[in-house]
């Protein structure tokens, strides 16, 4: 199956809505699929109108019968009024499609394919996007009628960790002060990938999974609790899960002893280097946020003083996010070193 990840969603919509095709995005709970939407409007200057199918009947699509001065007539909702008044470019986002009945489905057809409703048309600069997440989700997603499926340009969507750091988590939105996913999160979701990233798996149990938008919500938490003084724990453990919490809170402990940027840059051989795997992670990815030309040969000092088994992959790591965050640090000596011996490791 060609997959598609959110960032390739959001090139999707927009190309889409210049045609009026409608997109329909499936998808494990969680990933994005609506925030992709905020961004894209937000891209676009366009208006965003969220429509939630699985809590409507029917007649939220057509509108409630009542009498006029015209006589009987189908008044529309507020939100249907703005699409039919639309004058500038609208994204209309139906949410958590797969979970409506199908008779609401078969009612937001005349909607979205029909391009008319109770007889007045709907703009051309209103376009339509679908989000539903799929039947082994076990999210209550039945299945879709067969219309909708065929008149809209499916992608299947998963969530890529770097683009999810890159365009939302190390990202301010609004008038916000903080990053949306604290910084904390994000570093121990990049360390756990393997284990937690786009992990989702249905229970019949009360329990959550760290998705993106859990992750997120517990970042919201995390930033007051932080300032506060009070324990997350619990916090974490409920909109992430108990494993997860519990391996962040040893990471978060862990992270805490690290050797500051000046201190292994002024003594690379001598500044501490770290007993776990988390530990080491941690101080990789300080120095390669903080990274600075001419500390680049102190900082492959200190990496060269890591543990066998993982030296050679943290000197990778930390040369590939380094790069990214400083591109001069190519012109140095230290890292030419390395690059020749990176080629030699890799024969």
């Amino acid at each position: 199956m060609i997959t598609t990840t959110i960032r390739q969603a959001a090139q999707e919509i927009k190309r889409s809505a210049k045609h009026g095709i409608t997109v329909l995005m499936a998808g494990p709970p969680g990933i994005g699929k609506t925030q992709v939407c905020k961004q894209v409007s937000m891209s676009m200057d366009a208006d965003l109108i969220v429509l939630h199918p699985a809590i409507s009947d029917p007649t939220d699509f057509k509108g409630y019968l009542m009498n006029t001065s015209h006589g009987p007539d189908f008044i529309p909702t507020a939100d249907l009024q703005s699409i039919i008044g639309a004058t500038k470019k609208t994204i209309v986002l139906l949410d958590d499609f797969g979970q409506a009945p199908m008779a609401v489905q078969a009612a937001a057809m005349q909607l979205v394919y029909g391009g008319y409703l109770n007889g007045k048309k709907i703009p051309g600069c209103v376009s339509f996007v679908i989000a539903t997440n799929r039947v082994e989700d076990k999210a209550g997603v039945s299945g879709l009628i067969e219309p909708i499926k065929n008149r809209a340009k499916i992608l299947s969507v998963y969530p890529d960790l770097k683009e999810w750091v890159d365009d939302f988590a190390n990202k301010k939105f609004g008038n916000d002060m903080e990053l949306n996913v604290h910084p904390m999160v994000t570093l121990f979701t990049k360390y756990s990938e393997s284990r937690y990233w786009n992990q989702w798996k249905p229970s019949r149990e009360m329990v959550n999974s760290p998705t993106p938008r859990t992750l997120e919500m517990f970042s919201r938490e995390l930033y007051d609790a932080m300032e506060s003084g009070e324990s997350w724990v619990r916090s974490a453990a409920g909109l992430c899960g108990e494993a997860w919490a519990v391996e962040f809170q040893a990471f978060v402990a862990v992270a805490g002893e690290v050797p500051s940027y000046d201190e292994i840059v002024r003594n690379p051989g001598k500044a501490k280097v770290m007993d776990t795997v988390g530990g080491r992670y941690s101080s990789v990815d300080m120095l390669a946020n903080n990274v600075k030309k001419d500390d680049v040969e102190a900082i492959f000092g200190y990496l060269g003083r890591f543990p066998d088994n993982d030296r050679n992959e943290f000197k990778a790591m930390f040369a590939n996010q380094a790069i990214r965050r400083n591109p001069e640090i190519i012109n140095t000596k230290a890292f030419d070193k390395f690059m020749v011996e990176f080629q030699e490791m890799m024969k």
